[in-house]
């Protein structure tokens, strides 16, 4: 069966934010952040991406742009993506490499020019992703996580890395989207 790797359709919502919940369950942020990252300033729609397998959607890869702060206060843009999934029954089939090296191609081909992610350095670093001491949380720490992969040839960003705002959970209003039907 052949796998396709495209932008996520409006109407296709729904399916993909209950993807999400089966992905990660029992941890129920996750699919809140897909419902939220939409109607978020920071989303990137262009880099929308799911992984269909003949009609069923398999893999969701969402993108939103966040910042580094240098040592000068100077703002630089940068995207990260998150959350990466593949449902169970697919998964070590390649599928979320399938995503993550396509949109990480589309990313390069519009412009953007840095990644960060917190993610496992093992995985990731398999695609270029490095930890660099230089990037650090708004707490000033640098975990082993927290990785970065420049798009262009430029030096990277370095300073303090803001995330979209979509990745902090309001308890309050997860709770309202579950209890609405979610």
């Amino acid at each position: 069966m052949a796998l396709d790797v495209c932008l996520q359709l409006e109407h296709e919502q729904n399916e993909v934010e209950k993807l999400v919940g089966i992905c990660f369950s029992p941890s129920k942020e996750e699919q809140f952040i897909v419902h939220c990252a939409s109607n978020s300033t920071d989303f990137i729609s262009e880099l929308n991406y799911i992984a269909k397998q003949e009609d069923l959607i398999v893999g969701k890869i969402t993108y939103m742009k966040g910042k580094i702060v240098d040592d000068l206060g100077k703002e630089h843009e940068v995207i990260g993506f998150g959350p990466i999934c593949v449902h169970p029954d697919f998964r070590h089939k390649g599928i979320a490499t399938k995503m993550l090296v396509h949109s990480l191609a589309v990313a390069r081909h519009l412009g953007y020019q840095q990644v960060v992610i917190l993610g496992n350095p093992n995985f990731y670093g398999r695609y270029g992703f490095r930890h660099f001491d230089t990037i650090v949380l708004p707490n000033g720490e640098s975990p082993e996580a927290l990785l970065t992969l420049a798009l262009t040839n430029k030096p990277i960003y370095e300073g303090v890395w803001y995330y979209s705002d979509v990745y902090t959970v309001d308890q309050t209003k997860m709770e309202s989207y579950y209890k609405e039907g979610a």
